[in-house]
């Protein structure tokens, strides 16, 4: 893998022991999205989206942040361009998918990131729920090792739809 990333062929190297397979275009070989990157890395270690990234990936924001932040348990990874790190040690998030993280992380943000109504973080939260994205069980779970404004908030948004 490594002589066909030092090559002409499309595949690039993302970090040690992950490839990437990109198109050819006439600036030369794509490069692998950073947050894909740090997902996969990090994937054992409860990964997911955090700040602006995580009001993102739940459709509240269409902000773009210059720089992708992602929220890890235990240490993060190093050499990781373009991404800055955010260490949380609940362990329960290691058994939350994507889009439940988010909705941690974007309810720690919601403070200082959330420019609209509580409201709408809460009917992105229970959309994600119907659509079964979100496991209100997992969520409150986890929610029990978080700060308290984090679980007292998850509280008022899952009330509704529980």
């Amino acid at each position: 893998m490594s002589r066909l990333a030092a090559s002409d062929s499309p595949i690039v190297r993302a970090r040690k022991g992950l490839y990437f397979r990109g198109a050819e275009s006439r600036f030369g070989k794509t490069r692998p999205n950073p947050l894909d990157v740090a997902l996969e890395v990090a994937r054992d270690s409860g990964a997911g989206p955090a700040g602006w990234t995580a009001l993102r990936a739940l459709g509240i924001t269409t902000q773009l942040p210059s720089i992708d932040e992602v929220a890890v348990v235990g240490a993060p990874p190093a050499g990781i361009d373009g991404i800055r790190f955010h260490v949380r040690r609940n362990a329960d998030r290691l058994h939350l998918t994507f889009h439940e993280i988010a909705a941690l992380e974007a309810i720690r943000a919601w403070s200082t990131h959330g420019d609209r109504d509580l409201g709408e973080l809460g009917e992105a939260i229970g959309a994600l729920v119907v659509d079964g994205r979100i496991r209100p069980d997992r969520l409150a779970k986890a929610a029990n090792r978080e700060p308290t404004r984090v679980r007292a908030t998850l509280g008022l948004l899952l009330a509704p739809a529980a």
